[in-house]
């Protein structure tokens, strides 16, 4: 009716932030409900895509597997997987930055890095409590670049000034 994202005074949900109930709107606008269902199992498929990659690379492939077949069987994601819910994009979201953030620190390419900030921008931007998960990961920046990167403590700073610029851009909206 606005045409615009605005404030419901006494609806205490309108004040949240809603990265993935956006995605959900698409849905909404492409045709019902059940379109918005489906891109919610969709992030849990992609979640667990991602859960094998990870495991698989600093694992093993029996790891990824078990992994995977571990994590679909926890009753909440079982719960959560028919219905429109932010539980499986939080987890994709949160799961991937810290994906992201680790490939960083094997490979030191700056688009592992970026990546895992717009991650943990697009998590906090679905629901506050992912904030644990970006204190997190500057926590672990922190440390990686003091304890086993000296050489490069020196770009500390900007490296969290950089994280805190895009996960903000993407929690702004909220």
């Amino acid at each position: 009716q606005e045409h615009k994202i605005y404030e419901i005074p006494y609806i205490l949900a309108s004040h949240f932030p809603m990265n993935i109930h956006l995605l959900y709107t698409v849905g909404l606008l492409l045709k019902d409900e059940s379109v918005a269902k489906l891109l919610n199992f969709a992030l849990g498929i992609y979640g667990i895509v991602a859960l094998f990659i990870f495991s698989r690379k600093y694992f093993s492939i029996s790891t990824g597997m078990l992994s995977i077949i571990l994590f679909t069987t926890i009753p909440i994601v079982l719960f959560v997987s028919s219905r429109t819910s932010v539980e499986l994009g939080l987890t994709l979201w949160e799961f991937l930055a810290v994906f992201s953030m680790i490939n960083w620190i094997h490979t030191e390419e700056k688009n592992w890095f970026i990546l895992g900030s717009i991650f943990g921008g697009l998590a906090v931007g679905s629901k506050y409590t992912s904030a644990s998960c970006v204190i997190g990961l500057s926590v672990s920046i922190s440390i990686f670049l003091l304890f086993f990167n000296r050489k490069k403590l020196k770009l500390l700073p900007g490296y969290l000034v950089s994280f805190g610029i895009i996960v903000f851009i993407l929690l702004s909206p909220w």
